[in-house]
């Protein structure tokens, strides 16, 4: 019978971190298990007093723990309990993996290496479904480019990808330079993920990619002693945001390059004789026409219902009303909305319509030209007063509004661990809010989060907890957490990244691995102390 005594639990332990890795992409119930079997043979494994005295020693692992700690302490002043305990239980990988992974024998550089290949394979696979879903070969209907992601909402599948890029980086720069066939096939692989990167649109995850690049080449250009590679580097770096903001700024005057018009000289009727209708207040654009001149309902109607398989009257698969979808998509074109407009349309731009792509452009899977223009139509639209629901940047506006005003009732210590959903709601409810009820979310930035639910006073220890634990284990001398740190709080910027389970595993598991799991000088110097005291005890 096999005893606890003789199970390998170090084996079981680099098992339980593979199975995470391969389920982070795509699987919640290995997530669920690899955290179930990390746990479980920590337990058994035992020797409970000298973790102990292991952890009380690793003094950037307990001020890591001290915001799971922050959270329970925010559950006596919360008026929810149960909603109080589920965001616990949601945390509770920030508790798991900094006590289970700073309490174990760090990992050696090849089991790291045997982890990233394990994620950098999965992630890979997932990205290739992505591309044959896009292509149409699956059952599922894309009908944005974002939803190609098929497991996990596509930020976060951006957030994975840019980890693969860096971590891609890492195994070429560590890799034996006379397997060449192994270092082709890093090369492809860094090149497959950028690409698929700006395949996915995620905005945020490209600007977490070219914010973290941009870092990271600096820090290589200071500490590399040639002249030569220290000044292009540099200068490459200062290089990639003035690209980036050029370009943007290059978007939006071609956005607001709109046609001249003459009001006097409209005409008043189609080929066909029917007369058009012309609303000259509207300033709504698409590429530079405006939107509400030379339409004719009638035709529109008419001409539609015998091309499309939507009616005319009905929503489109994003839940727009057609009409207006197609309005702006021949708009966008620079056609009139007419019967004669929607002859020249395609099939394939008939059936992209009806998927509720309301601009030609958006009809464009490959680069980021189609998202920035989106973005500048949202607050184009969001200052002229129109409804921000569903716009995925300018509800966040609102969002932002409404964390603010709560804050403004809980300055000093927020409003509990439970209570921030209610807050919201109460808000929403109070203010009239013009956000349509399912789009009257959170702050979907985690540090507003952060604010909203402890206030200042905990927002700061956060902050200080989460600095002095990178310096007590010398973080910002490590090349993997520093990646990591970029990738995971830029994002936090434009997302709750740690108010889902899948968030907060990921962040607490990269966190805890990079950090506190493999072989830094400071972690091998404290379990060979450690294992030394064992040895005279």
């Amino acid at each position: 019978m096999l005893r606890v005594k003789d199970i390998d639990h170090y084996s079981f332990y680099l098992l339980g971190l593979i199975i995470l890795v391969i389920g982070l992409p795509w699987s919640p119930f290995l997530i669920s298990l690899a955290q179930a079997i990390i746990l479980t043979n920590w337990i058994l494994e035992g020797n409970f007093t000298e973790k102990f005295k292991l952890l009380i020693r690793r003094k950037g692992a307990l001020l890591f723990l001290s915001i799971f700690i922050l959270h329970l302490l925010g559950v006596l002043y919360s008026s929810d309990i149960q909603m109080a305990f589920k965001d616990i239980k949601i945390k509770l990988p920030m508790f798991i993996f900094p006590v289970v992974i700073a309490t174990t024998k760090p990992i050696t550089i090849n089991q790291l290496k045997r982890i990233l290949v394990f994620f950098i394979s999965t992630v890979f696979i997932s990205s290739i479904i992505s591309i044959v879903a896009l292509l149409g070969l699956t059952n599922h209907d894309i009908i944005d480019i974002r939803s190609i992601s098929l497991f996990i909402s596509h930020i976060r599948f951006a957030l994975l990808i840019n980890i693969c890029i860096f971590s891609t980086g890492y195994l070429i720069l560590i890799s034996d330079k006379k397997k060449r066939i192994v270092a082709i096939i890093y090369w492809l692989l860094l090149t497959w993920f950028i690409s698929f990167l700006f395949i996915l649109q995620s905005l945020t995850g490209i600007v977490v990619f070219i914010i973290t690049s941009g870092f990271l080449l600096i820090r290589w250009s200071v500490l590399n002693s040639k002249k030569y590679y220290k000044i292009s580097g540099l200068i490459f770096s200062v290089l990639l945001p003035v690209i980036l903001i050029t370009y943007i700024l290059y978007v939006i005057n071609k956005y607001y390059s709109v046609d001249e018009v003459n009001i006097n000289q409209l005409e008043q009727f189609t080929k066909l004789g029917n007369k058009y209708s012309h609303n000259t207040d509207s300033r709504q654009i698409e590429n530079g026409h405006y939107v509400w001149l030379y339409i004719c309902y009638p035709e529109l109607e008419t001409e539609w219902n015998k091309r499309g398989s939507i009616k005319y009257n009905q929503e489109d698969k994003k839940g727009q009303q057609i009409k207006f979808t197609l309005i702006r998509f021949l708009t966008s074109k620079g056609l009139r909305k007419d019967a004669k407009g929607v002859a020249k349309l395609t099939d394939v731009e008939i059936d992209y319509i009806e998927k509720g792509f309301a601009n030609h452009i958006y009809i464009n899977t490959f680069g980021i030209y189609p998202r920035i223009y989106q973005i500048i139509w949202e607050i184009d639209q969001y200052l002229q007063g129109k409804n921000p629901s569903g716009h995925s940047v300018t509800q966040r506006f609102e969002y932002y509004k409404s964390a603010f005003n709560i804050l403004e009732r809980n300055f000093a210590f927020g409003v509990g661990t439970g209570d921030v959903k209610s807050s919201y709601d109460n808000y929403y409810n109070d203010s009239n809010s013009k956000l349509d009820t399912k789009w009257r979310l959170r702050a979907h930035n985690q540090y507003i989060t952060f604010i909203v639910t402890f206030g200042l006073i905990g927002f700061a220890w956060i902050i200080m907890s989460i600095v002095i634990s990178i310096i007590k284990e010398q973080g910002f001398k490590n090349y993997l957490f520093i990646f990591f740190f970029f990738i995971a709080f830029l994002s936090m910027i434009n997302e709750d990244t740690l108010e889902t389970q899948a968030g907060a595993t990921f962040f607490a598991y990269f966190y805890s691995l990079f950090l506190f799991g493999f072989k830094t000088k400071t972690q091998k110097n404290l379990f060979d102390e450690q294992e030394n005291i064992e040895g005279a005890i």
